[in-house]
Parts: structure tokens; C-alpha cells; sequence
């Protein structure tokens, strides 16, 4: 039940460069072809690492992240 109460992100790798794919893909990013950009789920504590990560190996300078928080609601509700 903590766990579950634990403040997550979804981390949209929006405008990434091409050249990034392979990076994204073995760091636990998925492709999401509806809306063209990577993504993946991370924790509160993994929040920093991961931002400092994309802008050092995806973006070097050029755009950012976006980072979505995600309640225990949406997290656990049906699809």
C-alpha cells in the first residue's frame, strides 16, 4: 500500500532526435507510435538522474523533457 502511494512520473522523451532511438530504447523507453515520442514510468527519486541523462545523452542543449506526474489513481485504473 506505500509503495502504491509513492509519487511516480511518465517521462515523454518529446522531439528527441532520431539518432537517440537506440539510447532511449536500452535505457527502458517504449515508442508510442499514436503520439511519436518515447516514453517510460520512473519514480520521485529517479526523477533528477533521468532529466539530467536525457539532457546530457538525448537533447545536448537542444529542447527537454517532459515530465507528467502520475496519481495512484491513474496509475492503478483499468485501461
Amino acid at each position: 500500500m506505500a509503495k502504491s502511494e509513492r509519487p511516480s512520473f511518465t517521462v515523454n522523451a518529446v522531439d528527441a532526435p532520431f539518432e537517440s532511438k537506440d539510447r532511449l530504447k536500452t535505457r527502458g523507453y517504449r515508442w508510442n507510435p499514436v503520439v511519436r515520442f518515447w516514453s517510460r514510468n520512473i519514480t520521485e527519486v529517479e526523477r533528477d538522474a533521468e532529466e539530467a541523462w536525457l539532457t546530457a545523452n538525448v537533447y545536448a542543449g537542444h529542447g527537454a523533457p517532459a515530465f507528467l506526474a502520475v496519481s495512484a489513481c491513474d496509475r492503478y485504473k483499468a485501461s
